[in-house]
C-alpha cells in the first residue's frame, strides 16, 4: 500500500488532469472535440487522470508534499 503522502485525492487529481489536457475536458461553441467520435472522451479524460495521478506520484516519490491551501493557513482562531 502507497503511504499517505502519495494518495493525492480526487480532486487533485482531476485538477491535474484538465490543466494537462485541456482539450480533452472543455467544450468549443457548445460542442466537445470529440462529439464525432461517441465514448472516446472518456477515455482521453480517463488517461489524462491517469497521467496526472502518476506525476502526483512522481512528485512525492522525489520528497515533496503536496499541502491543501487551507492547511497551510489556518483560519485564526
Amino acid at each position: 500500500m502507497n503511504p499517505p503522502s502519495t494518495i493525492a485525492s480526487d480532486t487533485l487529481v482531476e485538477a491535474i488532469a484538465r490543466a494537462i489536457d485541456p482539450d480533452w475536458f472543455g467544450e468549443v461553441d457548445g460542442k466537445h472535440p470529440l462529439d464525432n467520435f461517441p465514448g472516446q472522451h472518456r477515455v482521453y479524460q480517463d488517461a489524462a487522470r491517469t497521467n496526472a495521478q502518476a506525476a502526483l506520484t512522481a512528485i512525492t516519490e522525489a520528497g515533496y508534499v503536496i499541502v491543501p491551501a487551507e492547511r497551510r493557513n489556518p483560519p485564526e482562531i
